[in-house]
């Protein structure tokens, strides 16, 4: 069997690249008599150990363009070499690719806040998209509330849904201060620090996160925060350095930016607490990987956050008021016993996350 993967982005930091990664691995191990021909944007390191894995590199950095190069070319890349089913893995389809399909939609965030997004992304969702999910056989939802956002907003067939979870990399779990003390030593981390991972963008309320931060440094917290992620290039970027300045706390923020898959392993795992007090979320796969790494977790409620948690950890209704955010952040860090039974939930609900589930459910479908 061939099959066909849509993969672009996956060279970015972000959840896509969290859940294909690890995915593509474990199907290409489960499905050996398979070949996946997969269209990525940067030739991956880490899928090139698989004989039945092919990388087709699409060298165009912008996105909008990418995507005409790939309808361009895959279709009849498909049909002169028979593809059978065409699998696209961030939200996104090509037309007349083959005449089974599958995509993976993770959310449906630029319908819900499209104040945060451009407005050519807000116009896709809302005019094309609809029309796009008409023409595939099946839909993975990552969520149950992505599964009803599709129905709600599309009126998509429940049955041509199917929720399967992502799975973690196996890479995230507890480690010890020594195992993790030559990435800290990189970055100029020291202990103890709260952490946020995600894109540096509007729709995360890390504005409202470092000004929460510098109410808990007022009331005599030492540690620093720590944001780990790129910018987010479709938006104007956040100014976060001039409002730590403006609250007094630059000394205490750290922004590393991107960083290798095996650093944030380590980063994640080091953290006294992670905060994710995101507007929206179809999964928020970066709040799993701390909970795996045995991380206390605090988060907004976010779409699918609260599914996600399933009680493990506190979460807020909301994530951009910053005197409520400080409140919850100061009694998770001023309080190591909760802390600790906090860390011991998450990472029981973590392990409802196996990848080997999401593998085989994403084989069945």
């Amino acid at each position: 069997m061939r099959i066909t993967i849509d993969a672009l982005g996956i060279g970015r930091l972000g959840g896509g690249r969290s859940y294909i990664l690890p995915l593509l691995k474990c199907m290409a191990e489960e499905l050996q008599g398979a070949q996946f021909d997969i269209w990525v944007d940067a030739f991956q390191d880490e899928l090139g150990e698989h004989q039945n894995l092919r990388q087709h590199v699409l060298p165009v950095g912008n996105r909008f363009l990418a995507r005409i190069a790939l309808q361009a070319i895959a279709p009849f890349w498909a049909r002169r070499h028979k593809s059978e089913l065409t699998h696209f893995m961030k939200n996104l389809t090509t037309r007349g690719v083959t005449r089974r399909c599958v995509v993976t939609i993770y959310d449906l965030h630029p319908l819900i806040n499209p104040e945060t997004y451009p407005a050519s992304d807000a116009a896709y969702w809302r005019h094309f998209q609809p029309h796009a999910l008409k023409r595939v056989d099946r839909i993975i939802a990552i969520s149950q509330q992505t599964s009803q956002d599709l129905i709600n907003w599309y009126g998509v067939d429940r049955d041509k849904i199917e929720v399967v979870y992502p799975g973690i990399d196996p890479g995230f779990r507890p480690r010890t201060q020594v195992e993790i003390a030559d990435v800290l030593a990189k970055y100029g981390i020291t202990l103890p620090y709260t952490l946020h991972v995600g894109a540096v963008s509007p729709k995360k309320n890390l504005a409202a996160l470092v000004r929460a931060f510098a109410i808990v440094r007022a009331h005599g917290y030492a540690g620093s925060l720590v944001l780990i992620g790129p910018v987010y290039e479709k938006l104007a970027s956040v100014p976060l350095e001039q409002l730590a300045a403006d609250s007094g706390i630059s000394d205490a923020l750290i922004i590393t930016g991107k960083v290798p898959d095996a650093d944030l392993k380590g980063l994640m795992a080091g953290a006294e607490l992670f905060v994710f007090p995101s507007q929206y979320e179809g999964f928020g796969l970066a709040v799993v990987e701390a909970m795996a790494c045995g991380v206390p977790v605090l988060a907004a409620r976010a779409g699918a956050i609260a599914e996600v948690i399933g009680g493990a950890a506190p979460v807020l209704e909301i994530g951009d008021n910053p005197i409520e955010l400080a409140r919850h952040i100061g009694e998770l860090l001023s309080n190591p016993s909760r802390r600790a039974a906090v860390a011991r939930a998450c990472l029981l609900r973590a392990a409802d996350f196996g990848l080997d589930r999401a593998t085989r459910r994403t084989i069945a479908v």
